[in-house]
């Protein structure tokens, strides 16, 4: 009885060990300057289709014009991030961008509002 307690603590607390690191790791990295905008998106042990999305807004500092475009970038195999950048058009600068990150074509995460 008593090899059978232990045997079934040393289970949970090997289960617990490799889980909890992967997922605390799990979500959206960003950030953004006037003239680079980058995210990653992190989730499980891989093996999916992994898929980050970003949606910008540049502007001109002298005519005041705005752009906003949405890029992306898509993974699949062993790996477990995936990542998007963009550089601002030539005399522009990032305003803001969101980010949404997707793991087997299902919404896992997602970050608003990042701005410079």
């Amino acid at each position: 009885m008593r090899k059978k307690v232990i045997g079934i603590l040393l289970t949970a607390v090997m289960l617990l060990g490799t889980t909890t690191p992967c997922s605390a790791a799990e979500g959206i990295t960003a950030s953004v300057t006037a003239t680079l905008a980058k995210g990653t998106f992190t989730y499980g042990n891989g093996g999916i289709v992994l898929e980050i999305q970003m949606k910008y807004v540049e502007e001109h500092p002298t005519t005041g014009d705005t752009r906003t475009r949405i890029v992306n970038n898509t993974r699949g195999d062993a790996y477990n991030t995936v990542a998007v950048s963009r550089t601002a058009d030539a005399g522009y600068n990032f305003t803001v961008a969101d980010f949404w990150g997707y793991a087997g074509g299902g919404l896992k995460a997602t970050l608003y509002n990042v701005r410079p």
